[in-house]
């Protein structure tokens, strides 16, 4: 916690600094308030001021005691007198609760209006009002919102009769919400792409530096360490996530590709050393291969209950998600993981009652299926009795699910506030790092099942059906297979 806490605390001041230059300010500006699209830099630059680096007009208001980010104040030369807008930056490293950062909008873009009596208006001469511009920089938006710019503001309509002549309104409520995304997207408009290329991870120091110069900003080196600074938080904690997202889909897997090793032992006569040569096993995943191994040294193969236990041991592993169950409850954990894992204890029962010719009641004795789940199985069994057994793939369908998240119950903690020990973002990286790795590991995967494949057909004359057969091989790597067999 200590460390997560350090590491946001280091990216927001990174991120304040680097929207606290003059520069960065203007371009946002020209983005974001009507009629200064197309206003000349330097001329926007001009309207905040000489210094480089705006010191803006405080932070906190001594009235609410809100405690805003940044905010800056525009003046653009009238004839009269000039025009002032309050320009408030948000920059929200944290965006998935929406529905609340939405209402905090809101409350932060209204006191901008009280704010101002007796900075920019006395008394009630409320025409003498700055129009205030609040801007909501996500720096890591939900999927839906990367690239995107909206605007949200008060509006006239018509309840009774037509809006005709409209009432004179000004808008000088303003709330501008930013979700960063890809700089080389297309149609990106530029102070967008501005923002991309600061914030958006996978990207150089040089590279960004030239997107920026592109624009037409100013870099300096100044600006060039904060933006490093910050980003360098979010490559570490996304490398972190991804790390942890291996291991998770290494676990599941391990028990797949166990099973294969000691199919070519059995077949074959091989030592296991032998085996993994045979399959080319990676040498990397080898120990964990031997140690699942080692668990079932006393069956024949590796058995659905094998791949169950391993994988419910797995689940308890992460101290902290335990705690999180409990905390959220424990008996609603149970029940959603009991119900996934009761096709793979059917499958057990259902393999003793055609191998040994048993009854329903006997197989129950014989693997000591507790009582209070009896009738789970039974049900289960019905429901598969069209299947001959449950397959690896059917297998790791339920194990996979049963390791996603579940998005209610996701939504559920974060509304009641469960997210200690959690790193920010974490479930979405871990996401991210359970696809990636998902790729990874099926392209193993493949070969180990290929090369085992081979070798069932070259010993044994084997046809390829046959040898897929003996493997098990899961319907959603079969054609992967096939084709590099050739």
């Amino acid at each position: 916690m200590t460390n997560r806490i350090a590491n946001e605390n280091r990216r927001d001041n990174s991120a304040k600094r680097i929207f606290s230059y003059r520069s960065v300010v203007a371009m946002m500006f020209r983005g974001t308030v009507p009629g200064f699209e197309d206003t000349d830099m330097e001329v926007a630059e001009s309207y905040f001021g000489p210094e480089t680096v705006l010191k803006g007009i405080g932070e906190v208001d001594p009235k609410t005691g809100l405690r805003y980010d940044l905010i800056f104040e525009a003046r653009i030369p009238d004839r009269e007198k000039p025009i002032r807008i309050w320009i408030n930056i948000e920059p929200q490293n944290d965006s998935r609760m929406m529905e609340r950062l939405m209402c905090r909008m809101e409350y932060y873009s209204a006191n901008l209006l009280v704010m101002q009596k007796g900075r920019t208006f006395e008394s009630d001469n409320y025409y003498d009002m700055a129009d205030t511009y609040s801007i909501w920089v996500l720096m890591d938006p939900p999927k839906r919102m990367r690239n995107k710019i909206r605007h949200i503001g008060l509006s006239e309509r018509a309840v009774h009769g037509d809006a005709d002549p409209p009432l004179p309104f000004r808008g000088i409520q303003n709330i501008v919400v930013i979700g960063i995304g890809d700089p080389e997207d297309d149609g990106v408009p530029v102070m967008l792409k501005m923002l991309d290329w600061m914030m958006c991870e996978g990207y150089s120091r040089d590279e960004r530096r030239k997107g920026l110069m592109g624009l037409g900003l100013t870099v300096t080196k100044d600006m060039e360490d904060n933006i490093l600074r910050m980003n360098s938080i979010d490559e570490d904690r996304d490398r972190r996530m991804r790390d942890e997202g291996r291991i998770e889909e290494k676990m599941i897997l391990i028990p797949v590709l166990a099973s294969t090793v000691r199919a070519l032992m059995e077949d074959n006569s091989l030592s296991v050393e032998e085996a993994f040569v045979r399959a080319k096993i990676p040498e990397d995943i080898r120990d964990d291969i031997i140690s699942a191994l080692s668990q079932s040294s006393n069956r024949n193969k590796w058995t659905v209950a094998d791949m169950a236990g391993y994988n419910l041991r797995m689940n308890s592993i992460d101290e902290d998600r335990d705690r999180r169950m409990r905390d959220e409850g424990r008996e609603e954990g149970r029940a959603e993981e009991r119900k996934i894992l009761m096709p793979v204890l059917a499958s057990t029962v259902r393999a003793l009652m055609e191998d040994n010719g048993l009854s329903v009641e006997e197989a129950f004795v014989r693997a000591k299926i507790p009582e209070d789940i009896r009738d789970d199985i039974v049900s289960a069994l019905s429901q598969s009795s069209n299947r001959n057994k449950w397959t690896v793939a059917d297998m790791e369908d339920n194990i996979l699910r049963m390791n996603s998240i579940d998005e209610d119950r996701d939504r559920r903690m974060r509304d009641e506030g469960r997210e200690e020990g959690r790193v920010l973002g974490r479930e979405e990286g871990r996401v991210l790092g359970r696809a990636e790795a998902k790729a990874e590991m099926r392209c193993v995967l493949v070969s180990v099942l290929t090369n085992a494949a081979r070798a069932l057909m070259e010993d044994h004359g084997w046809t390829v059906e046959e040898a897929l057969a003996r493997l098990n091989v899961p319907d959603y790597v079969r054609d992967d297979v096939i084709s590099a067999l050739g």
